[in-house]
């Protein structure tokens, strides 16, 4: 979840592992929605506004293996990242 960083604004290991772990159940969940016929869309949204500050922040998401349109700098272009169907990424 995107939150302020503790008092002396250094990110602990903590906080990282945690949302490293995170992360990774994200995606687990929006994979395993897709397989069962879910509403992945709306998990990989609530993915995004947990874990990316895309409403409070200018985010610089740069998914690996993009071409095109390298940077994602909304919440619309990470949404097309992570579901594809886009046709304007």
């Amino acid at each position: 979840m995107v939150t302020e960083l503790n008092h002396n604004n250094m990110i602990t290991k903590e906080e990282v592992l945690k949302f490293q772990n995170d992360w990774s159940d994200g995606i687990i969940q929006i994979s395993n929605s897709y397989k069962n016929g879910g509403d992945f869309i709306n998990d990989t949204l609530f993915f995004i506004d947990n874990l990316y500050a895309y409403a409070s922040e200018e985010v610089l998401f740069k998914p690996t293996l993009v071409f095109d349109k390298q940077f994602r700098l909304d919440k619309k272009g990470a949404l097309s990242y992570f579901v594809g169907n886009d046709s304007d990424f």
